[in-house]
């Protein structure tokens, strides 16, 4: 899986590729899972301050770049990756002919976490 970096150049980097095959336009969410919630948030609080509080205690929102929301687990982990497209139709209709398709549901789709090893959803 290709990771993609947060930032002004790569922002403008997806927007001159047109978002790939997918329509990509920018990453809106990486969710992590962490062991022990409480001293996540802590260390989290330590290093970009406060968290959003008008949505939830885990959820932080740095600059333009995604949101970053913690969720108690049983390992330490990226339990998900959210991305805006362009059209979810597109996006759809790519991951289908690539047999890529996993999670479908109304207003997101995922790509098949079987052929990936990760979480990754797609919406509009």
């Amino acid at each position: 899986m290709m990771l993609i970096p947060v930032g002004n150049a790569a922002v403008a980097d997806l927007g001159a590729h047109g978002g790939g095959a997918l329509g990509v336009e920018s990453a809106l969410e990486l969710v992590l899972e962490v062991r022990d919630l409480a001293a996540a948030q802590r260390d989290w609080r330590t290093l970009l301050g406060p968290p959003d509080t008008t949505t939830q205690d885990s959820v932080w929102h740095v600059g333009a770049g995604p949101a970053i929301r913690l969720v108690a687990g049983k390992e330490d982990r990226i339990a998900m990756l959210r991305l805006k497209v362009k059209s979810l139709e597109h996006a759809r209709a790519s991951l289908k002919r690539a047999n890529l398709l996993g999670l479908d549901n109304m207003g997101e789709i995922s790509l098949e976490p079987s052929q990936l090893g990760a979480d990754v959803r797609l919406v509009e």
